[in-house]
């Protein structure tokens, strides 16, 4: 009885661990480019094949100007790369810098475009149309894009799952080693 609590301890922190390095590599990950927002396009070199996301960079508590800038990815030959949308929109906030993840896409190794126009961004959605009401504005395209390896967020809630179901695996366990007092 011991021995299948201890197991079930161990498989559980294992679980616990492998969650929390997945959720910690979903929003950090290795920066592949960072480059000031421009109209034109950009190329980019990806080293290996696997997802990636794309990230708008600004001063702390200003309104990013996405309502003139849309990017989209392509390959060399024009042909452009399926996105999707940032659901839970990760941020990365310090007390000058704020980052967003705007979308996440899968490359292959070889090389791409990253295509600026001005035209409003695809992936706002509703509660940032309502925040950006609040924020002040920016005079100029003060922001930038950067493209970094990270998992893809749909494992976000499965992280999040696995996550819960160790804590309470931890929990539930050790409660049924508690001697129980008997009348």
């Amino acid at each position: 009885m011991l021995s299948i609590a201890y197991l079930k301890i161990t498989i559980a922190v294992l679980v616990l661990i492998c969650s929390i390095v997945g959720i910690i590599k979903l929003f950090r990950g290795k920066q592949i480019i960072k480059l000031h927002a421009s109209y034109g396009t950009h190329p980019i070199s990806i080293p290996k094949a696997g997802y990636y996301s794309l990230w708008a960079e600004a001063k702390f508590m200003t309104k990013l100007p996405l309502a003139n800038f849309n990017s989209t990815i392509s390959d060399i030959h024009g042909k452009p790369v399926r996105t999707y949308k940032s659901i839970f929109r990760p941020r990365a906030n310090s007390m000058s810098q704020a980052t967003v993840q705007l979308k996440y896409f899968y490359l292959k190794q070889g090389e791409y475009v990253l295509n600026i126009t001005n035209e409003k961004e695809t992936t706002l959605n509703v509660l940032d149309k309502i925040a950006n009401n609040f924020l002040p504005e920016q005079t100029e395209a003060q922001f930038s894009y950067r493209i970094k390896n990270t998992f893809p967020e749909f494992l976000f809630p499965v992280f999040m799952i696995a996550l819960m179901f160790a804590v309470q695996g931890i929990v539930f366990t050790l409660i049924d080693l508690i001697p129980k007092a008997t009348p």
